[in-house]
């Protein structure tokens, strides 16, 4: 008996040592390391639905490994946990250690937190919720255009201020001041920059290599650039975007007369200036000329790779710009970044009030949100109408209720039975609901896939993009993958990069990214990996549906040739051809505001090396082919009148087609944009090329049968019911200026015997 009483004490000290051990471990593992100096996006500003930068310090922690995380929401409230790259900390060092990294918020309203997992230890996470020590961090919807400005650039700070007294939250601006060469005020590269919209800066500037590499991959994938050069010819010509910018001035010079910026802006104050002013020389064969003055262009456009420079000749932070009246008719800012003001488009103003007042009847308020209901419609779960449940329910009220009371009261006259016959009814109904809900969702899992893969032959890059829904048959945690299929592996290019997310739904109703809301804390998390290829532990119920997005971007060879030119009109000739190791189905070639297609079926087939001459092709107006535009005469004999009708489709957002939904987020702006589908194209502007083909750039879209990439859902291909790529392949065309001073052709004017 007392060796039993000194073991139990024995046992108990012990146990309460481990206890305290344990205690003090926690205690100096959570004041080993802290999470200091904390930023988020740009100068506290987050995009939602866009990859963000995130920053912050670790203090002390000395000698240990940390796995940073993130947590914020999805679209559908869940907690999702971005890992980001394990960092060492020093064994001896005061200087405290800068975390770097990416994440992308799914939900307005929700709360950022950071915490750090000690990798050789597993201890509680400590979650820091980001503050912003000036303003609260600002959630922008992606209706929002983020403009960023280095320097002084007044046109902007106006525009920004009229913009939004029309349309809420319509411009957010990002102001920067002048930068050397020493440092680095951009995010941590192109990927950063994702929420930024426009970026407008002077040639002055000696940015640093590492700036102009991410304002140059920014731009590929569809940013627009605004650059003054002004004085600074030879700045310019001396830094590293001269290395990539696709304008570049010839010379230095003066220019005396502004009236062609005027011209340009209607409705504008004169622009008068006494003398000269330095401005740069520009050659007109390069891009687009916008505003020509009397010895050459001063405002001109160029496309580079997805997006588009504008190099105006002269400094915006000089007289008379300096002080110009920017309250004119016409914005001089819109037109600098090639965007239609809100004042000019009443039908955006009205769009945007309906939508943030929930006024949509449909639900769907972005072509994005068309997208992901074609994703979700599986065929083979043939779920009941809404009708039809209302019938059920009706049916076994009308049951339970007045034929059961005649049942027992008139035909058995035994009332008391109802406690008998009211749980048989019940059971008889639950059997019911379950066995016909059975039979209708027990369906095995599948997909749902569409790809979206861009060539650029201008660049030598190959972009892709797809979104992926699958359907549970059960409750589960699933590991999403995603990697580039075979038939794009084949092709010689190595990928930049490859991220895996949640698929972003631009709406305020349910399941939406605009609903106000922190994650709930009692539903599942996820992760997504420190690479962003794989998304780890995704919760999915029975009988429901999940879904992934991925992103990719690769350098590649050749990928055709193409002798195309457009001389003095909007229409193109010459020839093209690809190399890459597929068929091109159903495709046409768009340019400028026409459509170029094969004219037979059986010439809907483009195979690798096949050359094509647009002189064999049939041509069209763009957007009557995207409105389905109709035109019909009636013929009268007797009053010898000619009744002509015009009409066009009215479009569908109910419609099924991943065709023709590409086709027209691809050439949305060309199809009338949100006048004609009264729906947004927001979260896919970047894949909108209808502005690039109006910058010598000439678009040959088409599908192709491969995927482009292979989603498994833990380590395995599902079997995919629906799995459509589609292929835009971007080619160069030659601008070729008519010479007045040549000679005529011999046979002009000849007579004809």
């Amino acid at each position: 008996m007392p060796s039993n009483q000194v073991f139990s004490h024995r046992t108990f000290v012990a146990l309460y040592m481990c206890f305290a051990i344990c205690v003090v471990n926690t205690a100096s593992a959570d004041e080993a390391a802290r999470i200091v100096n904390a930023r988020v996006g740009i100068q506290g500003t987050v995009k939602i639905g866009c990859w963000t930068p995130v920053s912050f310090e670790i203090a002390e922690g000395n000698g240990l490994q940390f796995q940073p995380l993130v947590r914020t929401s999805d679209p559908d409230g869940n907690p999702v946990i971005q890992q980001l790259p394990i960092v060492q900390v020093p064994q001896a060092s005061d200087a405290p250690v800068t975390v770097q990294g990416l994440f992308r918020p799914g939900r307005t309203g929700t709360s950022i937190q950071l915490a750090l997992q000690n990798v050789d230890q597993e201890l509680p996470l400590q979650w820091v919720t980001v503050l912003n020590e000036t303003a609260p961090i600002k959630q922008l919807r992606q209706t929002t255009q983020v403009w960023l400005t280095i320097g002084d650039q007044p046109p902007f700070p106006a525009a920004s201020e009229r913009w939004n007294s029309l349309l809420e939250n319509g411009v957010h601006l990002i102001e920067f001041e002048e930068i050397n060469n020493s440092d680095s005020v951009l995010p941590i590269s192109a990927e950063g920059l994702d929420m930024v919209d426009l970026i407008a800066m002077s040639a002055k500037l000696t940015l640093s290599v590492s700036d102009s590499m991410a304002i140059q991959n920014w731009v590929q994938r569809g940013g627009r650039l605004v650059l003054t050069i002004g004085d600074s010819f030879q700045t310019f010509k001396d830094g590293p975007l001269a290395d990539w910018v696709p304008l570049q001035p010839v010379g230095a010079g003066e220019v005396r007369n502004l009236s062609g910026l005027n011209a340009a802006v209607p409705g504008s104050s004169p622009l008068r200036i006494l003398g000269s002013m330095k401005a740069a020389e520009l050659d007109e064969v390069q891009g687009r000329v916008l505003a020509s003055g009397i010895t050459g262009p001063l405002l001109m456009r160029a496309a580079y790779g997805s997006g588009q420079v504008t190099v105006l000749a002269i400094d915006l932070d000089h007289n008379p710009l300096a002080n110009w009246d920017y309250t004119s008719l016409t914005d001089f800012a819109g037109i600098l970044a090639n965007l239609s003001p809100p004042w000019e488009n009443p039908s955006l103003v009205k769009h945007s009030k309906d939508v943030a007042s929930n006024l949509s009847p449909t639900g769907v308020s972005d072509l994005q949100t068309q997208l992901v209901n074609i994703l979700d419609n599986f065929s083979d779960v043939q779920r009941s109408s809404h009708w039809r449940i209302l019938g059920w329910i009706s049916l076994f009220i009308l049951l339970i209720g007045p034929l059961d009371y005649f049942l027992l009261h008139h035909i058995l006259k035994k009332p008391k039975l109802t406690w008998i016959t009211l749980p048989v009814w019940i059971g008889l109904a639950s059997l019911f609901a379950t066995s016909n809900a059975t039979a209708v969702n027990q369906q095995p899992l599948q997909l749902r896939q569409v790809n979206v893969v861009d060539f650029d032959a201008t660049v030598s890059k190959v972009r892709g993009k797809s979104w992926m829904n699958f359907y549970s048959p059960e409750t589960s945690r699933n590991e999403i993958s995603a990697q580039l299929s075979p038939t794009l592996s084949s092709i010689n290019f190595t990928p930049v990069f490859l991220r895996t997310s949640f698929v972003e739904r631009p709406e305020t109703s349910f399941r939406g990214m605009y609903r106000d809301g922190d994650f709930d804390q009692g539903k599942p998390s996820y992760t997504i990996s420190a690479n962003r290829d794989k998304i780890l532990n995704l919760p999915s119920t029975a009988w429901s549906s999940g879904s992934a997005s991925c992103e990719w971007e690769a350098g590649c060879g050749e990928v055709g040739n193409s002798e195309l030119i457009v001389e003095g009109t909007n229409r193109i000739s010459g020839q093209l051809s690809h190399s890459l190791p597929f068929e091109i189905h159903d495709w046409f070639l768009s340019f400028g505001s026409f459509v170029y297609y094969p004219r037979g079926e059986d010439l809907r087939v483009l195979s690798k090396d096949e050359a094509v001459d647009l002189e064999s092709l049939g041509s069209n107006l763009l957007k009557g082919v995207m409105i389905g535009l109709k035109q019909s005469a009636i013929y009268r004999e007797r009053g010898k009148r000619t009744d002509a009708s015009v009409t066009r489709d009215t479009y569908n957002i109910y419609d099924d087609d991943p065709f023709l939904l590409l086709r027209m987020i691809s050439f949305h702006q060309a199809a009338g944009g949100l006048d004609y589908t009264h729906l947004d194209n927001q979260s896919n502007a970047e894949l909108d090329l209808t502005q690039l083909i109006q910058q010598h750039r000439a678009v040959l879209f088409g599908r192709i049968e491969e995927p482009s990439v292979s989603f498994k859902i833990d380590g395995k291909e599902p079997a995919s019911k629906l799995n459509e790529t589609f292929i835009r392949l971007i080619y160069p065309v030659e601008k070729k200026l008519r010479n007045n001073d040549a000679a005529p052709d011999a046979d002009f004017l000849k007579v004809v015997p």
